[in-house]
């Protein structure tokens, strides 16, 4: 089965509800919300310093090892994530990969 990416560069909520994710826009006027079921997703890049992941939806990405790509900065410490540099002027990108214990 192909996997999705989700690519995120907006400010938004990302909460688990049933086996899904449900993304929530803070401009609602603008964006409606939606939801996609956590099974289908392979990627998930964050784009942005202020996105909002609830805890629930980090064990159900962890479930069902689900990449999380995002900026060094954006993720805080107590994840654990591993992080990969580079001497380039790019910025520095930070790759988590939950894995099944």
């Amino acid at each position: 089965m192909i996997k999705r990416t989700l690519y995120f560069s907006n400010p938004c909520y990302l909460k688990k509800m049933v086996m899904q994710i449900y993304i929530e826009f803070p401009e609602k006027k603008y964006k409606p919300h939606a939801v996609v079921p956590i099974e289908d997703i392979g990627i998930l890049i964050l784009d942005s310093p202020h996105i909002t992941l609830g805890n629930a939806l980090i064990a159900g990405l962890n479930q069902n090892n689900v990449t999380v790509l995002s900026q060094v900065s954006f993720i805080p410490n107590y994840l654990g994530a591993t992080q990969s540099r580079t001497q380039t002027k790019r910025p520095t990108v930070i790759f988590i990969t939950f894995a099944p214990h």
